[in-house]
């Protein structure tokens, strides 16, 4: 599944600036990990920090899972930016530059 609009570059450019113990990459991928497995079980999430949509990807353990996920979070807004969900097609090259921009389990 593909989200966009779910960041933007200069939440993530200003959260370099800041000392915390979880950067926002890492807190956004967590977030959307949990409610994304509200839906099934999550096998993969990606935060594409080089894509200026604000990208992530969410790998479900079974498509029934990934499809209801997309229903819900399709068209929902989020700090005040509208999301779009879509089922990946397999043909998306999208870019990443950080080391904590991935999360498997």
């Amino acid at each position: 599944m593909v989200l966009k609009h779910i960041f933007t570059l200069e939440d993530l450019e200003q959260d370099e600036d800041e000392d915390e113990d979880e950067s926002m990459a890492e807190f956004l991928i967590r977030d959307i990990r949990e409610q994304c497995s509200k839906f099934g079980r999550v096998e993969n999430a990606v935060l594409f920090d080089a894509e200026p949509e604000g990208v992530m990807t969410v790998r479900f353990a079974n498509g029934s899972a990934a499809h209801a996920c997309v229903k819900k979070m399709h068209g929902r807004r989020l700090e005040g930016r509208l999301v779009e969900a879509r089922i990946a097609d397999g043909t998306e090259r999208f870019q990443k530059r950080g080391a904590a921009a991935e999360k498997e389990d």
